[in-house]
């Protein structure tokens, strides 16, 4: 009884790796019918969610980029001409912070200002590494006054820019 179980489980698994060696060589069949058409490579990623097939594209570096914006995988920007852009424009798609730490330090803080700006919820400048310098742009964009106490070292610059922008909009 037991051989018979074995003997079925065997059974079992090897037509799966060849029902997954023949799904996987239809993939690549369906990628030499596209016949390097970018367009046509692009709707099999989709069907597939296989990013991967980018690399058979006329222009890879566009493709990822797309791939990425749709996936909303930001980790598919380091094969773009400008990762930056593209991890950026995910972290606005998606509002989801935590996709500028794929930054580097000197792009971090324009993410966390461009959401905090997006949202209009000013306190994810508590997340930037220039803090003061995000709450004195948030207040300037917003122009609230109130924010400048938040901005420490831009404060009488935050309070005068406003008071003066306010006089001038009142004349």
């Amino acid at each position: 009884m037991k051989s018979h179980i074995n003997s079925l489980l065997s059974g079992t698994l090897l037509l799966l790796l060849f029902t997954i060696s023949i799904v996987q060589n239809v993939n690549l069949n369906e990628v030499n019918l596209c016949n390097q058409n970018d367009n046509c490579i692009q709707n099999l990623i989709i069907e597939t969610k296989n990013p991967e097939l980018c690399s058979q594209t006329i222009n890879p570096s566009n493709c990822y980029k797309t791939s990425a914006y749709r996936f909303k995988n930001p980790k598919l920007c380091n094969q773009t001409q400008n990762s930056t852009n593209c991890i950026q424009n995910i972290a606005l798609q998606t509002n989801n912070i935590t996709i500028c730490n794929f930054l580097t330090k000197e792009y971090f803080d324009n993410c966390i200002f461009q959401l905090a700006t997006k949202t209009q919820n000013f306190t994810y400048c508590n997340q930037s590494l220039n803090k003061e310098r995000c709450y004195y742009s948030y207040a300037l964009t917003f122009q609230n006054i109130s924010l400048c106490k938040k901005t420490n070292q831009y404060i009488q610059l935050c309070n005068k820019k406003l008071q003066n922008l306010f006089q001038n909009s009142q004349n």
